[in-house]
C-alpha cells in the first residue's frame, strides 16, 4: 500500500514537472523569433499592402485613406529605384499657411511622391510613390513603421536572411556604401547602412525586368 502510494506520487511530480516544462518551453518559444520565421517560410508572397496602402491603389483611393499629405515631392533628379539616396528634389509643404498651398491643392495629382505621418504613440513617416497610370507603385517606410515579415528600420543584415532566406539580389554601391538587398517574391527591398536597415520598401525592383 505504502509502495503504491510512493508510486502514486511520484508519478504525479513527473507529470506536474512535464507540465511546468512545456509551459515555460511554450512561452519562450511564442516569445521568440521563430513563429515568424516558420510563418515566413509558408509564405509565398508578395506584399502588396502596407501602411493601409495597396500596390496598384489610385490617388483618389490614396487621399480617401489617408487625407491629404503633409508633404509632397517634385520632379526627381538623378534618382532611380536602386538608388534613392541620389534623390535631388524639391519637398513642398501643404500646410494651410505654407506659400505653396494653393499651388499644391491645385496640381496634387501631378506630383509623383506623397509622404505621410502617422502617430500612434510614435510619428511614423513613409512615401507613397505613382506611376504614370497614378496608381501606387512604391511605399517607402522612413521612420517607426509597421515590421514587414518581423523585419523594422534598424534590423541587422544577419536578421534579414534568418527571417527571409536569401535574397534574389544583394548589392552595394561603390558610390555611398550603401547596400541594397531584394527580395523578389516578397515585392520587398531593403537599403542598408553599417549594416542595418534604414529603408523599407514595397514594390517591384526595376532590377527584375
Amino acid at each position: 500500500m505504502t509502495n503504491n502510494i510512493t508510486n502514486i506520487v511520484r508519478n504525479l511530480f513527473k507529470t506536474i514537472g512535464a507540465i511546468i516544462i512545456i509551459f515555460l518551453f511554450s512561452i519562450w518559444f511564442i516569445g521568440s523569433d521563430y513563429p515568424q520565421i516558420i510563418k515566413n517560410r509558408y509564405f509565398t508572397g508578395p506584399i502588396n499592402n502596407y501602411m493601409n496602402v495597396s500596390i496598384g491603389d489610385t490617388r483618389a483611393e490614396v487621399l480617401y485613406k489617408l487625407g491629404r499629405p503633409p508633404y509632397v515631392f517634385g520632379p526627381l533628379n538623378g534618382c532611380t529605384d536602386d538608388k534613392p539616396w541620389k534623390c535631388d528634389r524639391i519637398v513642398y509643404s501643404t500646410d494651410e499657411k505654407s506659400l505653396d498651398s494653393a499651388k499644391i491643392d491645385k496640381d496634387i495629382k501631378f506630383y509623383e511622391i506623397y509622404e505621410y505621418e502617422k502617430y500612434d504613440g510614435l510619428k511614423n513617416s513613409f512615401m507613397i510613390s505613382f506611376d504614370k497610370n497614378n496608381e501606387v507603385r512604391t511605399i517607402t517606410c522612413l521612420k517607426f513603421c509597421d515590421a514587414v515579415l518581423g523585419i523594422n528600420l534598424n534590423s541587422d543584415e544577419s536578421d534579414l536572411r534568418r527571417f527571409l532566406g536569401d535574397p534574389s539580389i544583394s548589392e552595394v554601391s561603390a558610390d555611398s556604401g550603401i547596400k541594397t538587398i531584394s527580395y523578389r517574391k516578397f515585392n520587398l527591398t531593403f537599403y542598408l547602412t553599417k549594416m542595418k536597415v534604414y529603408l523599407i520598401r514595397i514594390g517591384p525592383d526595376d532590377r527584375f525586368s
